[in-house]
């Protein structure tokens, strides 16, 4: 993650800033892959939640 912020704009709510970049509540995410999809750096890895 660079903090570009580009999986904000999907407001998802398990996703925040923390300390410039982006932090993925495992609690909160449902596993759809959005962020994975969206991240131009590749930063966020799939859970594999949904199946």
């Amino acid at each position: 993650c660079v903090g570009c912020k580009s999986c904000m704009r999907i407001g998802c709510p398990a996703i925040s800033i923390k300390e410039g970049k982006a932090h993925v509540d495992d609690t909160l995410c449902v596993g759809c892959g959005i962020c994975t999809q969206l991240c131009p750096m590749d930063a966020f890895e799939s859970t594999g939640k949904e199946e």
